[in-house]
This record gives structure tokens, sequence and C-alpha cells, in this order.
């Protein structure tokens, strides 16, 4: 019998399989009862995702500002009354214009100020408050550049199949993730992209 030689239990198998039964009920459970009635409770756009929201309005004047501040002012009340703790490090502004003057307010929630980005990943995509998409192509490069290094050290040179396997699987969903919405047209991003695929095909 080999040294690292261990069973698998069969047991193992069902517990596991019986865990994640119950994790996605209480999941769909708590979503349905608690997180759902968020939206109904402040006067923003609220999109839910999961264990994270996002509320977004339309700034025009300072009222707006205010308004938008008191709808955070209720997010917080609603924590509070469902018992829901916020990561404040995740809690971030970002402001969506092209104005060079927008107007600058400083939010709070819950008594902590709102820390303000240049650009945060939503759902996997990097947006940026220029509305542009230079952020987020330069960081979806540099990984399946990192990745292609680690193919070739592992299959090498010869093993075409596996390398065409391998690009496939674990390059290609990075480049093609969401590129509906960023998808590159100014020339300096679309040679960026292509310079991949041709590192990887010679």
């Amino acid at each position: 019998m080999a040294v690292n030689y261990r069973p698998i239990s069969l047991m193992s198998i069902v517990v596991k399989t019986l865990e994640r039964m119950v994790h996605k009920h209480i999941m769909n459970f708590l979503s349905a009862e608690f997180l759902n009635d968020l939206p109904s409770s402040v006067t923003s756009n609220v999109d839910l995702f999961a264990d994270d929201s996002v509320i977004h309005r339309q700034i025009s004047t300072s009222n707006d500002c205010v308004l938008f501040q008191e709808n955070l002012n209720q997010v917080g009340d609603w924590c509070d009354a469902s018992l829901v703790q916020l990561q404040n490090e995740k809690c971030l502004i970002v402001h969506v214009t092209r104005q060079k003057n927008p107007l600058n307010y400083e939010y709070n929630l819950v008594g902590i100020p709102l820390q303000s980005v240049a650009q945060h990943k939503h759902v996997g995509v990097w947006l940026q408050s220029s509305l542009s998409w230079e952020y987020h192509i330069s960081s979806i490069c540099g990984r399946p550049n990192r990745i292609l290094g680690l193919i070739r050290r592992t299959f090498g040179y010869k093993n075409r199949k596996g390398i065409e396997v391998a690009f496939k699987s674990l390059v290609r969903p990075i480049l093609e993730y969401c590129c509906q919405v960023w998808n590159p047209y100014l020339i300096k991003h679309v040679n960026a992209m292509e310079k991949i695929q041709r590192r990887a095909t010679r």
C-alpha cells in the first residue's frame, strides 16, 4: 500500500451533498425573507448580487446629494433592524461622470465616511469614474500573460494539444468575460488583446 494512501469515505460524500443542499435552501430563505426588502426601504436604485448590493442615483443638484445621504442613512437603519453587519472597507463611492467639476459631497454610512475611488470592481468588471475601459483591459491583460508563462513551463513547446486545451480553459474565459460590455474599440486595446493570442500560438 502506498505511503500517502488515504481511503475515501462514501459517508463524507453524502454529508457534503447534504451540506450543499441545506446551504442552498438557507441562502434562498434569507434572500427571500430579508435581502429582497432592501430596495423598498430607499428611493434610490438598488441592485442585489448574492451577498453584495449597489445603490446608485443620478446626481444633478446638491439636493440630490442630500437625498442620497438620506438613503444611506435608511440603509444603515435597515442593517440595524435586520442584524446585518457591513464590511466598511468594501463600502465605497464611485462618481461616474465625465464632468470636470462634479458635485463633491462627503457621504457616510452608519457614521463612517465613505471613501471615494476612481475605479471599482463590480461583478468581475472594473468600472472607472470616467467611463473608460482602460483600467479593466490593462488588468485582464496582465493575468493571462502570467498564466501563459505557467502553461509554457508546464507543457513545454511540443505538447500543442495540451497548450490548446489549457489556453481555452484558463486564458480565454478571462479575456472573454463580459466582453459584450467592454468590447475594445481602440487600436491599442485591440493590439494588447491580440498580443496575448499571438503569444499563445507561437
